[in-house]
């Protein structure tokens, strides 16, 4: 096909997705197709990863960096968990020896070894001289201050046991306050652990996050679909491709994409279908006052051929238009 004839395809093509947009609505078929609620939580394009940057440093999960990113606009906020030797869980990335050094710390015994401290010893360790590591029951008390913020968890582990351990703590932290719960947002990383949690507590809502998944895009899309309270996936930029993205867009769910810090990026993302993005550092005024080029005629040829034969387009066309 030469240049002209693929210009006059993508004109007629976006001209009947047009059309059809006027007269149907850009979201009938989507409406009669899925049952879905969409979460409030969802509203929110950007995640504080790991609570957000502060003073330059990331990965802290720490109250002073929850604080100053609330300030600055951030109300869904990714945490780090870990069980502590005592049962607790304690907002920390992991247990490892190497992770002292990154957050300014000095390892007691245990830390030298690799294993877990115990909660009274995390919460004594300052991260860089100065943060505050926090509890479960610590979270809780900031959603009691803070009606509008919510909490998506990183427990880094699929283990059913351990997951189940996990999911326990926090009931037991939020016995008396339950409806606490409702702003919990747990990301599970493979379809076994999403049933662990399930057997502990039924959450409003869930994320799938397919960094550790041994799913396919097709395997992950057909569960999501299947199970109405996952509300969005989250993906590493190796997956985040246009065609999974728009899948997951008809099916329904939020794709959010991690870890992004470039406003430019997260508009190119967003035009090919992404709703949001984790992030240590980008704020909303800053992704609002981002500029991205135009779109090309083949990104346009392309993106009005998925609105209209939506996923048998694949078959329609060579892949390598897309």
């Amino acid at each position: 096909m030469n240049r002209s004839s693929a210009l006059l395809l993508a004109i007629s093509l976006l001209t009947y997705a047009l059309a059809a947009t006027t007269t149907h609505g850009p979201n009938t078929a989507l409406a009669a197709q899925s049952p879905r609620t969409e979460p409030d939580w969802t509203r929110h394009r950007l995640v504080a990863h790991g609570m957000g940057e502060i003073d330059g440093h990331t990965y802290t999960n720490t109250l002073e960096a929850f604080q100053s990113n609330y300030a600055d606009g951030y109300r869904l906020f990714e945490v780090d968990l870990q069980l502590s030797a005592d049962g607790y869980l304690v907002t920390r990335h992991d247990w490892q020896t190497y992770l002292y050094g990154l957050l300014g710390q000095t390892p007691p015994e245990a830390g030298r070894r690799g294993l877990p401290l115990t909660r009274e010893e995390a919460l004594s360790l300052l991260v860089h001289h100065a943060y505050r590591t926090l509890d479960f029951e610590g979270l809780l008390d900031l959603l009691r201050a803070y009606p509008d913020a919510v909490f998506i968890t990183d427990t880094k582990d699929a283990d059913p046991t351990i997951v189940r351990r996990q999911f326990q703590a926090m009931k037991e932290a939020a016995e008396h306050e339950p409806e606490l719960l409702r702003r919990i947002v747990p990301q599970f990383y493979d379809q076994t652990m999403y049933a662990a949690i399930e057997s502990v507590h039924r959450f409003d809502s869930y994320i799938y996050t397919l960094y550790m998944s041994p799913d396919t895009e097709a395997e992950a899309l057909t569960f999501v679909r299947a199970h109405p309270r996952v509300a969005a996936v989250t993906l590493p930029e190796s997956m985040a491709n246009a065609d999974f993205l728009h899948r997951l867009e008809q099916a329904g769910v939020h794709a959010y994409v991690h870890t992004i810090n470039d406003a430019d990026a997260m508009l190119r993302y967003m035009d090919q279908g992404a709703h949001g993005f984790y992030t240590d550092r980008i704020k909303e005024r800053q992704l609002a006052s981002a500029k991205t080029p135009p779109p090309s005629y083949w990104t346009l040829l392309a993106k009005a051929a998925r609105q209209i034969y939506a996923e048998p387009v694949s078959s329609l066309w060579p892949q390598r238009w897309f």
